[in-house]
């Protein structure tokens, strides 16, 4: 199916799918019962995937600050002010 198709049958428009599939844009409990209905995959695994997600990302980022431990100095002394 396309994004195009899938777009389509979830009511939201392809710039939201496709921001969705690039990152750009979360999965809201709206679009989880959307997909729920075009997929029959149950809403709860969407956004269970949707928090995976932004745990990943968080880790990524935080494990980019780690090889750069200047710039953790730099936040811990602007945390602090």
């Amino acid at each position: 199916m396309s994004t195009g198709e899938f777009a389509g049958h979830t009511g939201k428009s392809e710039i939201t799918i496709k921001n969705v599939l690039n990152g750009k844009c979360s999965i809201t409990p709206d679009l989880a019962v959307q997909f729920e209905n075009v997929t029959q995959i149950p809403s709860h695994f969407w956004l269970n995937s949707q928090q995976n997600y932004d745990k990943f990302m968080k880790r990524k980022n935080y494990n980019q600050l780690l090889s750069f431990p200047q710039e953790i100095d730099m936040i811990e002394e602007i945390e602090v002010v």
